[in-house]
């Protein structure tokens, strides 16, 4: 496995539990920057001072034509706090975060100092004092039998990858799917979920729409061009070619896919391929909030996260068809097909399948300020 892969690699016994904050604050980046993010895209930065650390949206990321409030990267943001305060949590220095310490600085996303569990006994693994956060993980209400611990979860982050593949048949259990719902509730967001073959149907020809919505748009696919390397290449962000259809061995195309995508509309094509997907998911599941704010952004890549980590402590395979979310006429149809108020954030196709393989990542030290 090349540099690229690197950040996957670190141990836990790496931990340095006799250094200082900082040391032990820049050694849990290194679990935030496994979340995923829209096109692999990355786009944190951690400004570490003294014994604070701040998330910093890196706004030279932006996506201009899919994402021009940036809400999905502030969502992949948010999923990269909870792998922070997991592993925190893990090694027993929880976290206190505060989201949008600055009403008016709408790139620093949460400021992080650590607690001492041996000092502070009281102190919950996943609860901060920003706006929104809830407890996503253990509640002391009933709860479903599916209750993956802590130190489940947390090993669960570096087994989560994107399967971006068909699923086989068998559905997920009812125990599973109705664990995640309860922690989006937990959350402050809400999971709709959907197994029958007509709403599926719906949903597949909504994200068809999409698909070939966006590819007619040719800033769109210049946009997309950018982030597609190849596997084995040296860069540490952005999509194989896999993420279209193509096997492994096809992946030294890359290069050539990118020029292809930008200068060729393939919609019809890759709408196929994601209806095919869609269709043969045994479960889709939306993920959504009552607002449609930044920090609502935020709180839902928590959520998203934790359903995510949930499904894989379950062996479950997840992966996005967002398609419907970023096309805002067919967000607001979504929303109508699964007769719910609020704003649709992620679409989810969950179910069994092979073993995805690992994105690259930058590691720690280049994520750091």
């Amino acid at each position: 496995m090349n540099a690229s892969y690197r950040a996957w690699r670190s141990k836990t016994a790496d931990f340095p539990d006799q250094g200082s904050e900082a040391d032990k604050l820049r050694f849990l980046v290194g679990y935030a920057v496994l979340a995923p993010s829209k096109y692999n895209s990355q786009p944190w930065l951690f400004e570490l001072r003294d014994d604070t650390l701040d998330l910093i949206y890196d706004r030279s990321w932006a996506f201009r034509v899919t994402d021009p409030e940036s809400r999905e990267l502030i969502l992949s943001c948010g999923a990269a706090l909870l792998n922070l305060r997991l592993a925190a949590q893990h090694f027993e220095h929880p976290a206190v975060i505060e989201t949008f310490p600055f009403a008016g600085d709408r790139y620093l996303l949460a400021r992080i100092h650590l607690t001492d569990t041996k000092r502070n006994e009281q102190s919950h693994p996943l609860r901060s004092t920003g706006a929104g956060q809830t407890c996503l993980l253990h509640t002391p209400e009933r709860l479903p039998a599916f209750q993956p611990s802590n130190e489940e979860l947390f090993a669960a982050i570096k087994k989560r990858r994107t399967h971006r593949g068909c699923f086989w048949n068998g559905a997920p259990p009812e125990e599973v799917l109705t664990r995640c719902c309860k922690v989006a509730a937990n959350g402050g967001a809400w999971l709709s979920i959907i197994k029958d073959c007509q709403t599926k149907r719906r949903l597949s020809d909504l994200v068809a729409w999409g698909v070939r919505e966006q590819m007619a748009n040719r800033a769109f696919r210049r946009e997309l061009a950018q982030w597609i390397h190849p596997a084995r290449g040296k860069s540490k962000d952005g999509l194989s070619a896999a993420v279209f259809g193509l096997h492994r061995p096809l992946d030294l195309l890359s290069p050539g896919l990118s020029l292809l995508l930008w200068t060729i509309n393939w919609g019809r094509l890759i709408a196929a391929h994601h209806r095919e997907l869609i269709e043969s998911s045994p479960v889709l599941a939306v993920l959504g909030t009552t607002d449609d704010t930044p920090q609502a952004w935020l709180a839902a890549g928590e959520v998203l996260e934790a359903v995510l980590l949930h499904t894989t402590a379950a062996g479950l395979g997840a992966s996005f068809s967002n398609q419907p979310i970023e096309v805002q006429h067919l967000r607001n149809e979504l929303r109508s097909i699964i007769g719910r108020t609020g704003s649709p954030q992620i679409l989810l196709r969950l179910g069994y399948g092979g073993r995805a393989r690992h994105t690259p990542r930058r590691p720690a030290d280049e994520v750091l300020i």
